[in-house]
């Protein structure tokens, strides 16, 4: 789930004001101020905005900070490999087909497709359950890195 106080500690170490964060993330003020209180999930271009802005990965404004034996499990891919190249490498990997991932993520299996073929885009519980269910970072399926472990941010 997206940690909404995460992104209040960042906008306040940096110095942002809600209008400052809103403008960043090309939202309404009244949009990030809902997201901040956690009233609504962002969408998973408006994390990985975040993540730019703020400097951090996707996994530390959702929670899931790996530890560092996860580095041990690093898969290196292309840079411009996407979410759909990923998420196809890692049902391939784990021998898993569209109806097993659906069940994971609690999607019909028709939702995958439509983003196996561009034609939508997941939302961020279904990242973030792929995420769990393949043991990577958010960054790693969302294409921000190149390998699955993620820095730690302090």
């Amino acid at each position: 789930m997206f940690v909404c106080k995460r992104l209040e500690e960042l906008r306040k170490k940096f110095h942002y004001s809600s209008q400052d964060c809103a403008y960043l993330l090309k939202i309404s003020r009244n949009k990030y101020e809902q997201i901040e209180a956690g009233k609504l999930p962002p969408s998973c271009a408006e994390v990985l905005r975040m993540a730019k802005i703020f400097s951090v990965t996707t996994d530390y404004l959702m929670g899931m900070d790996l530890t560092e034996d996860d580095a041990d499990y690093c898969i290196n891919d292309k840079e411009d490999d996407d979410f759909v190249v990923r998420l196809t490498r890692l049902m391939a990997y784990n021998n898993e087909d569209v109806n097993s991932i659906a069940l994971v993520i609690q999607k019909s299996p028709a939702s995958i497709y439509a983003w196996k073929s561009r034609r939508s885009n997941p939302d961020i519980k279904s990242v973030i359950k792929l995420a769990k269910h393949f043991g990577c970072s958010t960054d790693y399926l969302l294409g921000v890195t190149t390998q699955r472990q993620l820095q730690v941010v302090s």
